[in-house]
């Protein structure tokens, strides 16, 4: 998802949801539709290992498929360029233990509803499952990108709010922690 949607955002497309789904292609838990203004504009997911072994391929397969048509309609507006920043920025990563059912979008629009001038951008940047996190378990790493559009930020400053997100963050989430 997060190639994707590095993809997406570098082309400058309006912003998209993931729901949940259940095509048959794709393994059971590791898909997902892509929803802009509440209209399937495409998928994203891991090939069924069924598939796979039948096509007699030994790694993973991801498949993502998304209509530019659905979202760049005549008219539609187009996302206004803007300058390049003049003071640099700084990311943080995050790593935490959810339930399997916690939903990924929604973990996600929780992050971004922190009131932050700050953060910049919040991506997802790995998911990981094993027998060692236990059953029904999974971690979500998240990159959090700081900047000031005014100054350079102190090291203390990113920090300083990094902890402030961090723990508004896991009091938001608790419901969805394992």
């Amino acid at each position: 998802k997060g190639i994707l949607e590095n993809l997406l955002m570098g082309l400058h497309l309006p912003a998209f949801t993931y729901q949940s789904s259940t095509l048959s292609g794709f393994h059971p838990t590791r898909q997902a539709l892509l929803v802009h203004q509440h209209k399937t504009v495409g998928v994203v997911g891991e090939l069924h290992p069924n598939l796979t072994a039948q096509l007699n391929l030994k790694e993973k397969v991801y498949f993502a498929e998304f209509s530019f048509a659905e979202v760049l309609k005549p008219g539609a507006p187009f996302k206004t360029l803007e300058p390049l920043a003049i003071y640099p920025g700084s990311e943080r990563d995050w790593t935490l233990t959810f339930k399997e059912e916690a939903s990924y979008q929604t973990i996600l629009e929780i992050l971004r509803s922190i009131n932050s001038r700050l953060v910049k951008k919040i991506t997802l940047l790995n998911l990981y499952r094993s027998e060692a996190l236990g059953p029904h378990k999974k971690n979500l790493s998240f990159r959090f990108f700081y900047r000031d559009d005014h100054k350079t930020l102190s090291l203390e400053a990113v920090d300083k709010e990094h902890a402030r997100i961090v723990a508004y963050a896991e009091e938001k989430l608790k419901t969805f922690l394992a």
